[in-house]
């Protein structure tokens, strides 16, 4: 029979096996809060914890710090490369340009009234780009270009000539102008030269430099070689000269006697069109009907009248008497000799027995218009009757040389076309030439 007992005033039954029930059943109860009081805890943490993440998330997908947007003029651009992002890190310190939709939502706060957005407390200062100091290209001095359209001039006695010069500075863009000190060295007594003796001129640019030279009135008739230089305190390579041609020629004879004949030969230079061959030099044969021959002493001096024509004069003690018949043999300085067997007009070879005859009567001034045949340059200095592979050698072996370094004899030799250079032009008029030709007779 069960056994009753108070306890504190509680009245409890047990028996052995209710009390073991009962320990059993309260152990498991005792178990369930210890497990409940260790994993509850756990469990509030996860659930902040996880609750945290998805409202950082919820904010990195929605939440733009407009108030970072740099406004210059009208240009916007975010300060960096992450573009507002309110949580972006290691962003490129570059300035992006908003893009069209970026502008409109930007637009659309700036008119909401720019409302405060918490997570963009922190404006972002971009980094400057750093400006990068080109290194200056280094100065390079070269030599200066020395050129001349009138290289070659003649004129009487006191007569001032004046020759146009053009100095090109060839230092590098990067040098300073350079201030170029110029002399001429004219023949001493009384020639006189009138120029700017210093020009400053800055690289990769020209200046015309007038000079004008003036001979005694009591000068030699004769070619002069003037030089004219240029150097300067800035490089050795500044310092060149140009060589300038005077020519004196003399007066003009005005009185001829009754006996005396004047004449006038108009001829063309192979290859000339212009006034460069101005005071080069012919000889005049005559070629008699009966067999004879009649070499004017001295050369004749040509004289430009325009557009590649020039004129020479002689004068004959005796004239020619009427009804004399006879051809003209004219050769160049450096040129093959041409027949000319009528007065004007020719355009061809003499025909047979074709001769020009002296009208009656014979007159003061007798012209010879040759231009319908120019004279082929090839038989150059020293000259031996014919064209042939030793003149062009000559010619060749001096091609090499620049135009400045050329020597008077040089341009005598081989400056076929008188432009001052030997190149390849000369050597196109020489092969005009070269088949080979021999001086007419």
């Amino acid at each position: 029979m069960p056994r009753a007992r108070y306890d504190g005033g509680v009245k409890i039954f047990i028996s052995r096996a209710q009390f073991i029930k009962f320990q059993k059943k309260l152990f498991h109860q005792q178990l369930l809060g210890l497990a409940l009081l260790v994993l509850l805890p756990v469990f509030v943490w996860a659930a902040l914890t996880q609750r945290t993440e998805l409202r950082k998330r919820a904010t990195d997908s929605t939440t733009v710090c407009w108030n970072r947007v740099i406004q210059s003029n009208d240009t916007y651009t975010w300060p960096d490369g992450c573009k507002g992002d309110p949580n972006g890190q290691n962003c490129t310190q570059v300035l992006v340009p908003l893009t069209a939709d970026e502008l409109t939502a930007y637009n659309a706060w700036v008119a909401s009234g720019s409302p405060v957005i918490n997570e963009c407390g922190i404006i972002a200062t971009p980094t400057p780009t750093p400006s990068i100091t080109a290194t200056p290209a280094p100065c390079v001095r070269g030599t200066p270009t020395l050129t001349i359209d009138n290289q070659n001039q003649q004129a009487n006695p006191g007569v001032p000539l004046t020759y146009t010069i053009t100095l090109l500075n060839n230092d590098s863009i990067s040098c300073q102008a350079t201030g170029f000190n110029l002399s001429i060295n004219t023949p001493t007594n009384g020639w006189t030269s009138t120029f700017n003796p210093y020009k400053e001129i800055p690289p990769q640019t020209s200046a015309i430099i007038p000079v004008i030279i003036t001979s005694p009135s009591d000068t030699s008739a004769q070619q002069y070689f003037i030089n004219f230089y240029t150097t300067s305190g800035a490089s050795v390579y500044h310092t060149l000269y140009l060589p300038l041609g005077y020519t004196v020629i003399p007066f003009p004879t005005t009185s001829i006697s009754p006996t005396q004949q004047t004449l006038r030969f108009t001829v063309r230079l192979g290859g000339i069109t212009d006034n460069k061959a101005e005071g080069a030099k012919i000889s005049v044969k005559f070629l008699m009907s009966d067999g004879t021959t009649m070499q004017l002493s001295n050369s004749l001096t040509l004289s430009h009248t325009g557009n590649g024509v020039y004129e020479a004069q002689a004068v004959l003690a005796n004239a020619l008497p009427a009804g004399t018949k006879f051809s003209l043999l004219i050769k160049g300085e450096k040129h093959v000799a041409v027949k000319f067997c009528r007065q004007t007009g020719q355009t061809g070879p003499c025909g047979s027995n074709e001769t020009i005859t002296v009208p009656n009567p014979s007159p003061l001034t007798y012209g010879f218009d040759l231009t319908g045949i120019p004279l082929p340059p090839g038989d150059v200095y020293l000259q031996d009757g014919m064209a042939n592979k030793a003149d062009f050698d000559k010619l060749t072996v001096r091609m090499s040389k620049l135009c400045s370094d050329l020597t008077a004899e040089d341009k005598l030799i081989a400056d076929l076309d008188y432009n001052g250079c030997i190149n390849v032009r000369d050597v196109f008029l020489m092969k005009q030439t070269l088949e080979t030709r021999y001086d007419e007779q």
